[in-house]
């Protein structure tokens, strides 16, 4: 897993997804499971953060913000 980024925005459609996934070297493709674009609310809610992570799906804690990495 990389470094998390701070952004104003995350990506509205296909493209700019693609774009963010290439900016960060994440890789792309459906059968690639590994170092996949995410970008969510950090646990604040008022910041968001861009990263590759390296499973297809994030825990999150039921009842809370919380990831679980």
């Amino acid at each position: 897993m990389g470094i998390a980024h701070r952004v104003s925005d995350c990506p509205r459609h296909e493209t700019e997804w693609q774009e963010a996934s290439k900016r960060l070297n994440c890789s792309t493709g459906v059968t690639i499971t590994m170092n996949k674009y995410h970008c969510l609310p950090a646990d604040n809610l008022t910041t968001l953060l861009e990263f590759c992570y390296n499973r297809t799906r994030i825990n999150v804690v039921t009842g809370t913000h919380e990831m679980i990495f």
